[in-house]
Order: structure tokens, then C-alpha cells, then sequence
């Protein structure tokens, strides 16, 4: 049977991690979580679970991590350790659901899995006391196909600064992949709004940061510079100057020459 490495990456996910990460052990032969600066209790219950938990293994990074060298550097370190076939990468605010989850892996073809994720909308009047009441509740529902699963050992990686998406070289992982079905039920807009506000904050200034390094654009679809940028830059500017004043990560680790 084909064993997997779940992997996550997160950030004051507490409250989602209560639900996910006992999801994530149900699937996964291995766990594998990279904390890049929680202050919220994240690290604590992470570490407190790996004491009793042998198949969770609790990463650790600096919050400039992200800002400074992109998501998919993030991405890729998780599973540096992983001794499984399969990575599986879920975010903190996901939970896995699939009846034929290990068939799926085990009769794979290709070196690419891809899924489906369902995203809830977000609704005032939800039920919030789970996700299960949550997802009864929601105001409606987004389906999006993600590549979210391949082979440990089949040369792909994830590449892109932002919107980051799994590689083999230069090819994107899209033309690797056949469909399982596997569902990621995803449940973003209920995260704190602090935190939603700081990620938008972040968002604006890697996007800026990268029209101004076009070197960071690799990898990413284009759409981002060409057509969204374009379209929003007054308001990514004015994000991306907060965030400059605010540093709610802290000290930048890279710096090109012209931004010391």
C-alpha cells in the first residue's frame, strides 16, 4: 500500500488546526507541519500533540520566511524529511475527504494527483461551532481543480514567489496529473479578520515587490502582473506601503541592491 507525508504549512491557525490536523492523521502515515511565527497557540498545540503523536513532525521558521523568499521555498522544505511515496500538501483551513483515498494512490498512473477543492462562502448567519455545521450553513460553494499530491520521488517541486504551483523543471504540473477523487473541503473565509488583513497586507507587498524583480515572477501565471496588478494598483501600492511601515513580519532576509 502507498504510504504519504501530509503536509502543512501554517500561522496562527489554532482554531483551524483543532479540526485539521486530527484529519491529517486519519490520512496520513506521516504529518509534517512548518509553523513560520504563531503567537496564538499554534507551536504549543503542535508541540504538545507531537509528544503522544510519533507521526507528527513540528518544523519551524522565521515569519520573513514567506515575505522574503516566496511560498514555494516554504512549501518545499516541509517535505525535506518526508520518507513516504506521496506528499500531500493541505492547508490548515482544509480537511481531506476522499472514500478510496489509498486505492487513488495506489493505482496512480501519473506522478501528479490532482483535486478538487470545495471552498465555503462565507455566511454571517453560519453555524460556526464546526466545520461540519459550517459546511450545512455556508452561504455556497466554490470548486476549484488544484495539484495538490505527487510523488516524492518523481523530481517535482513546488516553483513560484506567489501562487505557487508544483513543477517538474520548467514544465507546471498540470500536464503531469491525472484526477483522483479526492476533495479538500476548504474554509478560508472564516479565518480571525486580523489575520486575513495582514495576509492581504503581505500579498500586496510580494506583489509589488515582484513587478518591481520581475526575476520573481517565475513560475507564476502571468495573469498576476499583466491583468490583476494593472487593475488593482492603487490599492496594492497603498497595501504594500502599510506593510513596509508595519514589517508585521519582521526583518526582511533577503534584500535585492536596490531595495537595502
Amino acid at each position: 500500500m502507498s504510504s504519504v507525508t501530509i503536509c502543512m504549512m501554517v500561522r496562527d491557525d489554532l482554531d483551524s488546526l483543532k479540526y485539521s490536523l486530527p484529519n491529517a492523521l486519519e490520512f496520513g502515515d506521516e504529518v509534517h507541519v512548518l509553523d513560520t511565527g504563531s503567537s496564538d497557540g499554534t507551536l504549543e498545540f503542535l508541540k504538545d500533540t507531537a509528544k503522544t503523536e510519533p507521526r507528527l513532525r513540528v518544523l519551524i521558521a522565521p515569519p520573513a520566511i514567506i515575505p522574503s523568499y516566496g511560498f514555494a521555498v516554504a512549501r518545499n522544505l516541509i517535505g525535506v524529511y518526508a520518507t513516504t511515496d506521496w506528499l500531500h500538501y493541505l492547508d490548515a483551513d482544509e480537511r481531506i475527504s476522499s472514500p478510496a483515498y489509498r486505492e487513488i494512490l495506489d493505482f496512480a498512473v501519473q506522478p501528479v494527483i490532482e483535486i478538487t477543492t470545495l471552498t465555503y462562502d462565507k455566511n454571517d448567519q453560519a453555524d460556526t461551532t464546526s466545520w461540519d455545521t459550517i459546511r450545512a450553513t455556508a452561504g455556497g460553494t466554490m470548486r476549484e481543480r488544484h495539484r495538490r499530491i505527487y510523488r516524492r520521488d518523481s523530481g517535482v517541486k513546488w516553483g513560484g514567489y506567489i501562487h505557487e504551483e508544483p513543477f517538474l523543471g520548467v514544465v507546471n504540473a498540470a500536464r503531469l496529473c491525472q484526477r483522483g477523487d479526492i476533495v479538500h473541503q476548504h474554509f478560508k473565509h472564516y479565518r480571525p479578520r486580523e489575520g486575513r488583513q495582514i495576509k492581504n497586507l503581505r500579498y500586496a507587498w510580494m506583489i509589488k515587490r515582484a513587478i518591481d524583480h520581475p526575476v520573481l515572477q517565475s513560475y507564476t501565471n502571468g495573469y498576476w502582473y499583466q491583468e490583476y496588478y494593472p487593475l488593482h494598483k492603487d490599492e496594492i501600492d497603498t497595501n504594500a506601503a502599510v506593510y513596509d511601515e508595519l514589517q508585521p513580519d519582521g526583518e526582511i532576509l533577503f534584500r535585492f541592491p536596490n531595495e537595502i
